[in-house]
Formats: C-alpha cells, sequence, structure tokens
C-alpha cells in the first residue's frame, strides 16, 4: 500500500540518495550508460537541503508497505505545480510511480503543472500516461529545453 509522510531532517540521506540515483537513472538512459545529469545541487546536497528549508514547498516521502522509495515536492497555489516526483533507481518500473500519483489524487484536487526535460522521454511517457497533457514548452538555451504538462484533477 502507497502512503505519504512529511520529509523530516532525519530523511537527509535517503532525500540526497534517491536524487542522485533518480536523475542518473534518468540520464543514462537519455545518453547512454554511466551519464549522470540534474537540476543544480542534485547531487552535492544543496538541492535536498532546499527541499527539507524552503517554506514555500510541501515535499511528502512516498513509502510503500512503510519502505520509503521515493518524494514528490509540490507547491499549491493557482496553478499547483509539481516541483520533484523522484523514485529511488531501486523502485523504477515497478508501477509505484503510477500508484503513488493514483494515491496523491486522492487527496489533492485543481491544476497541476510540471516542467520536464525534453531529453527525458521516460518522464514524458509516464506524464502522459497518467493523465497530463503538454501545454508548451520552455528554452534555456539552444541545446536545453523543457516541456510544461497540465493536469485538472475535479475536486473529490
Amino acid at each position: 500500500m502507497i502512503t505519504f509522510r512529511s520529509i523530516a531532517n532525519d530523511d537527509f540521506d535517503f532525500l540526497q540518495a534517491t536524487l542522485v540515483s533518480s536523475f542518473n537513472a534518468d540520464a543514462a538512459l537519455s545518453y547512454g550508460p554511466g551519464a549522470e545529469d540534474g537540476p543544480p545541487g542534485y547531487n552535492d546536497g544543496r538541492l535536498a537541503t532546499k527541499l527539507l528549508t524552503d517554506p514555500t514547498l510541501i515535499s511528502r516521502l512516498i513509502l510503500k508497505d512503510a519502505q520509503p522509495c521515493g518524494f514528490l515536492t509540490f507547491s499549491i497555489g493557482s496553478p499547483n505545480w509539481l516541483h520533484y516526483f523522484c523514485l529511488h533507481a531501486d523502485f523504477i518500473n515497478q508501477q509505484l510511480g503510477t500508484q503513488a500519483w493514483q494515491a496523491f489524487e486522492a487527496v489533492q484536487t485543481g491544476t497541476w503543472r510540471l516542467e520536464t526535460p525534453s531529453s527525458s522521454c521516460r518522464n514524458q511517457h509516464f506524464y502522459e500516461k497518467i493523465g497530463f497533457q503538454k501545454i508548451g514548452q520552455q528554452h534555456y538555451s539552444v541545446d536545453s529545453r523543457s516541456f510544461i504538462y497540465e493536469k485538472k484533477i475535479p475536486s473529490l
């Protein structure tokens, strides 16, 4: 069974390990074995620290039968933003992402947006599979862009 709990300072090591394993697994799919890539600070503790301390972000551990397997970080607004949806690489391709999103939708409503790199085909496929629609893109440089996705979750 999938459940969630708030992330605490004691979760730093799991959070950091999940950021590194998740982003590097995705990079290896996009760029080849051994590739490492992710957002600034994903591999040196800065991003994990931000997720624990930024008061504008809400982070929840994803638990499968009480075992941490990933996390969600989001903000509530108009629209709501899903900033990070990361599974530790040990738990990828086990339907846990789909189960976690279904459990999340059971308690959250409204319009949700997210941004994912254009190079991350697996992420794009996953988000489309769970009902997000591509609504735009963001260009960062000549060789760097991302796609914006949106999903409307009806009121409970």
